[in-house]
């Protein structure tokens, strides 16, 4: 059996229904994803993406929130926020479905 990648594992928590974002505005991002073991906190504030999870890095967690978040708006005539201007992309989503999950 192979282990499931983390960007497979993101796909999989969202077609699960295991993200919910609970908060977005012009500077943060606020979610939480039910992973394998519990409820993680994970968003983007401060120019930086988080998740309270022991993983180091790019978890599954972040993989799912940046699959489902957009680039913010552009810096227009001196306003908006610092990062603006910035641009993070979602992740790209492959066209092949992910495998089925067994229960």
């Amino acid at each position: 059996m192979t282990r499931e990648s983390a960007e497979t594992k993101g796909r999989r928590y969202l077609i699960e229904g295991r993200l919910v974002v609970e908060f977005i505005d012009a500077e943060r991002i606020v979610a939480s994803c039910r992973g394998s073991g519990a409820i993680y906190q994970c968003g983007y504030a401060r120019g930086g993406w988080y998740c309270d999870c022991p993983v180091k890095g790019r978890c599954s967690h972040l993989h799912a929130l940046q699959s489902v978040t957009v680039s913010p708006p552009q810096r227009r005539m001196g306003l908006g926020p610092a990062w603006a201007g910035q641009h993070w992309r979602p992740l790209p989503v492959s066209a092949s479905a992910p495998e089925a999950v067994s229960k």
